[in-house]
């Protein structure tokens, strides 16, 4: 295996020094991190309305259009990012009891009178009465983007979650401002017991009046039958669902099984994106780590300090050198196989799937390398290596 082992030598002086365990220690140290880099990974991103070109004037046209009483055209198509920034712009508008109508289906918004804001390749806001025509130059998610306009309007701790789970989920690469975005949603979700998308649903375009619904905070749209489901709070959802997969946490919020067709289907098409980046980890280099480091609360610290990975400091990668297998077990028909080794603090495990690896002959006794991310396993619980690559000594 032909890695670049990074040289650490600093792990117990950073220890010391940042106050952290051995295994964050030697990131640190890998990294190259200074102590206010450090710090900076959980600092907060405040997102301005000038960074982005066209921002400020949609921020503008809404307020004025909001002042002058009009009503507002919500028009979007089903894309995963689309529909969160949709359902953040429909919260906001509620909220400040605009006059707003939705259309759940992509319409060529340019045929369109009145205000339109239009949310598909980018985010737009059009009407051509008035010879208006604009848009949002970004290279952030356009659910990112609903928030920071929309928050200039209403401070609605909900939308920061919904744009931080179309962040995570989407194949946009994750930023520095959508980490910290992602930081403070998992404080809003994880000890609040919320209605499954606060009962906010892109709706059918034909609507019972009776189901329209006004409340104090925001008005409410309802499909039709669709029952007021109460979700638990994410750290208990999590704790029944080890595995952590973004794909699972947008299913926390959709239910497949609903009879609406169309919330059905739509659920069914959002749980079917994949959601884990191939190559999410840094191939740059590796971090030398022992059996005895690999415990389930260091591999813990290490997830809270650093996760979510973003496109500026991929997940590390550690290497498991010259290590003695006590068993191994193929599953999944030899798609998949597990190696176990024997350690004072119990059973480590390395697994691999659908990797080239999983071909090669290795059984009890034999010595071997490994390359890959640490993680806690889904089934057992426990701690080991989502296997990247892996070489047999004897």
């Amino acid at each position: 295996m032909n890695y670049n082992e990074v040289n650490i030598v600093n792990t117990e002086t950073i220890m010391k020094q940042f106050n952290v365990n051995a295994l964050v220690a030697k990131v640190i140290d890998a990294k190259g991190l200074t102590e206010e880099k450090f710090h900076a990974l959980n600092e907060d991103y405040e997102y301005h309305l000038g960074d982005y070109s066209g921002a400020e004037d949609i921020k503008n046209i809404i307020k004025e259009s909001y002042d002058n009483d009009e009503k507002f055209l919500i028009v979007s198509d089903p894309k995963l990012d689309n529909l969160f920034a949709s359902i953040i712009v429909i919260r906001s508008l509620a909220k400040m009891k605009a006059r707003f109508e939705i259309k759940y289906i992509n319409k060529d918004e340019y045929m369109l009178k009145g205000n339109v804001i239009a949310i598909h390749d980018t985010l737009q806001f059009h009407n051509n009465q008035k010879n208006i025509h604009l848009e949002v130059e970004t290279d952030l998610s356009l659910s990112t983007m609903a928030y920071v306009i929309m928050k200039e309007f209403v401070r609605d701790r909900y939308s920061i979650a919904l744009a931080s789970i179309a962040n995570i989920c989407t194949n946009v690469p994750l930023s520095y401002a959508n980490r910290t975005l992602f930081k403070r949603a998992k404080e809003i979700l994880e000890n609040k017991q919320y209605v499954v998308f606060e009962r906010f649903m892109i709706t059918p375009e034909k609507r019972n009046a009776q189901l329209l619904r006004s409340g104090n905070a925001y008005t409410t749209y309802h499909l039709s039958k669709m029952k007021n489901l109460l979700v638990n709070p994410l750290k208990n959802f999590l704790k029944d669902n080890d595995e952590k997969r973004w794909n699972a946490l947008l299913s926390y919020f959709f239910n497949p099984n609903k009879r609406d067709s169309k919330l059905s289907k739509l659920a069914l098409a959002i749980t079917k994106f994949k959601t884990d980046d191939e190559k999410e980890y840094d191939e740059s280099q590796v971090i030398e780590v022992t059996l005895d480091e690999i415990r389930i609360d260091e591999i813990k610290n290490l997830a809270e300090t650093f996760e979510p990975f973003y496109d500026g400091f991929k997940r590390p990668l550690f290497i498991l050198k010259n290590v003695v297998v006590t068993d191994r077990r193929r599953f999944d028909l030899a798609k998949g196989l597990e190696i176990s080794f024997r350690t004072d603090h119990g059973l480590v495990k390395a697994t691999a799937y659908n990797n080239p690896v999983t071909k090669l002959d290795i059984k009890a006794g034999d010595t071997i390398s490994i390359v890959g991310t640490l993680t806690i396993n889904a089934f057992s619980g426990l701690p080991g290596l989502s296997i990247v690559n892996m070489e047999k000594h004897n």
